[in-house]
């Protein structure tokens, strides 16, 4: 038996095991009221309603766990599920940037993006395997990536034999991702393996920044899934068009309107492969938070757009450009008719993906492509091109922070033939001067003391986790395109 004292000594190693735990865990916690409620009003609400404005609201106001806190419980789960860890991170980057947050496009809860859907509840499993509730997976960011890892390991278990370690990752994270159809799952698990390859660097709502380094030896296993087919419509995008539904489609037969106007969009909260699995959800199928009006029938919420663009300027085409995509409606207007929807894979939880000069690329280069088609006016004008708020009758203001001087500029480049040429990916962690005439991208680090001149002719692109470091000094020249983009903690 353990007499007084022992158990005395106990209670008080528990209290400063506990109290160590704690001052591992750090906070971080800021007013977004403002920013929550710019994103609920950028979103679009055929995909989202108030009731996912008011969890957005909740989830980013809470204390959140800073970059280094969320890193700690990601080795954590690691070590106790054994997984790598960097697999975690990377996941957790792709689908929600290090952000405790949701419901996303496709029902995807935490920053593992575990989801609840009517094709795929992860979020239920994952918490059978903790052996908590699906709320406290939902609340709780520790717990989601626990979650997660449980069931990464799980899957990667019943995987069949024969198969090397990292192949049986690959399809653990594939069927982890939770989307709708095999070719999705493949898309994203290959996402996932060559974010990890490459490594990333990306910048937090709270101004943090997350690095995964690159794991440049990785084996990423080959599919055995069909060979994209490209878009009748658009040849450089890939053709994923959306099947008829029982009761209700995702988008209408036909138009009932000449095409005249280009209508731009952004995801919210969720990812390029998120959306297209999305749209191909029957509407009646469809989940929606408890409460809403499309909860009350599903059916009457139909929606979809006709491309959807990915951050590294893949485009995949959902809705045929002669059918009618529903993205833009409203009642009493003719919005969808003569306009084509364009998705871009812009979020509440990485707003600086609008800032991919891969991903504007793409979607000035199809807009030029559309506008020497149809009669879409090159302005700011209806008929002409639109963001989702600039619809008559709309109650959104989707399309984010578009930078729509530098998006126009690139077209009009485009349709006058001087567009710029394709991109150059320069990384740089020292001093040195780069010469070059395309595109640069910079994701370095400049070292204390030392400069970076970068001399170009055309673009300069500083990615959000560009950092000069005290005393480093950075020297930027442009021509040509006449374009630079920064983000506001760039030096």
């Amino acid at each position: 038996m353990m007499n007084t004292k022992t158990i005395i000594i106990s209670i008080g190693l528990i209290f400063l095991t506990s109290l160590y735990v704690l001052a591992q865990e750090e906070y971080n916690q800021k007013d977004l009221t403002d920013y929550a409620s710019y994103i609920a009003t950028q979103t679009n609400q055929d995909y989202f309603d108030e009731h996912d404005h008011e969890l957005w609201h909740d989830y980013l106001n809470r204390p959140h766990p800073n970059v280094a806190t969320i890193n700690t419980y990601f080795e954590e789960a690691a070590a106790e599920f054994g997984i790598p860890a960097d697999l975690l991170k990377v996941i957790g980057q792709i689908e929600n940037n290090w952000t405790q947050i949701g419901p996303s496009i496709d029902r995807g809860w935490g920053i593992m993006h575990l989801v609840d859907n009517s094709y795929c509840n992860t979020l239920d499993e994952a918490a059978t395997l903790i052996e908590v509730s699906k709320d406290v997976l939902k609340d709780d960011a520790k717990q989601n990536i626990r979650g997660a890892a449980a069931l990464l390991a799980k899957y990667y278990d019943e995987t069949g034999k024969g198969k090397t370690e990292w192949e049986k990752w690959f399809d653990a994270a594939k069927r982890f991702s939770g989307l709708i159809n095999e070719r999705l799952r493949i898309q994203q698990a290959k996402r996932y393996f060559n974010t990890l390859k490459s490594g990333i660097s990306s910048t937090t709502v709270w101004n943090e920044t997350i690095i995964i380094n690159a794991k440049s030896d990785l084996y990423i296993p080959e599919t055995s899934i069909e060979k994209a087919i490209n878009s009748a419509d658009y040849p450089p995008a890939i053709d994923n068009i959306i099947s008829t539904c029982p009761g209700n489609d995702n988008f209408g037969s036909g138009r009932n309107s000449a095409i005249n106007t280009w209508v731009n969009h952004w995801i919210g909260v969720g990812t390029y492969a998120g959306a297209i699995s999305y749209f191909h959800t029957c509407p009646c199928d469809r989940f929606f938070t408890p409460g809403s009006s499309c909860a009350a029938n599903p059916c009457n919420c139909p929606s979809s757009a006709h491309f959807v663009i990915a951050n590294n300027g893949e485009i995949t085409q959902t809705v045929a450009v002669a059918n009618t995509a529903y993205h833009a409606g409203a009642s009493g207007y003719n919005n969808n008719g003569p306009s084509i929807g364009i998705e871009h894979e812009a979020t509440a939880s990485n707003p600086g993906l609008w800032n991919s000069v891969p991903m504007l690329t793409a979607s000035t280069d199809m807009a030029c492509y559309f506008l020497g088609i149809y009669n879409i006016p090159e302005t700011r004008s209806l008929p002409g091109i639109r963001e989702h708020n600039e619809m008559p009758g709309t109650s959104t203001q989707c399309a984010g922070t578009i930078p729509w001087t530098t998006w126009m500029g690139m077209l009009d480049d485009c349709l006058n033939g001087t567009s710029c040429p394709a991109n150059q990916t320069i990384t740089t962690n020292s001093t040195g001067t780069i010469l070059v005439g395309d595109y640069i991208i910079s994701s370095g680090g400049v070292a204390a003391g030392n400069s970076a001149v970068y001399d170009a002719g055309t673009h300069i692109e500083l990615i959000p986790g560009f950092e000069g470091q005290s005393g480093a000094v950075f020297e930027g020249k442009i021509g040509g395109c006449n374009v630079l983009l920064t983000n506001e903690n760039d030096q």
